[in-house]
């Protein structure tokens, strides 16, 4: 027999900005939430982010962290994403005409949009 480690639907984690931006900062009312939640999902492929949710962290913690607290979080993050640890989903052109186009096709809101 064989036994699947893949997470299942329910147990992924996306990481949006501000999902990053509480990790980064603990003065965040979320912070300790986002702590526990992202270090409860150990599978490989549990944690998943997008480049663009990246790029939106990355400006808003060089704006407002000192440098080198920015610079060193961001490290962090991306060898994570190079150990496997946190999935980095790329939105393409098509992807995102493609997530632009989802909600018109839905007969009610949805409550999340993945690309």
């Amino acid at each position: 027999m064989r036994i699947s480690t893949a997470p299942t639907r329910t147990e992924i984690l996306f990481i949006d900005t501000w999902g990053w931006l509480a990790l980064a900062d603990d003065r965040q009312a979320g912070h300790a939430r986002a702590v526990a939640e992202y270090r409860n999902r150990k599978a490989p492929g549990a944690k998943v982010t997008t480049d663009f949710a990246l790029d939106e962290t990355l400006s808003r913690l060089f704006k407002s962290s000192c440098y080198e607290h920015a610079r060193q979080f961001c490290q962090r993050v991306f060898d994570s994403a190079a150990a496997g640890f946190v999935r980095l989903e790329r939105i393409d052109p098509e992807r995102f005409q493609g997530g632009l186009a989802a909600p018109a096709s839905l007969s009610r809101p949805p409550r999340y949009l993945v690309y």
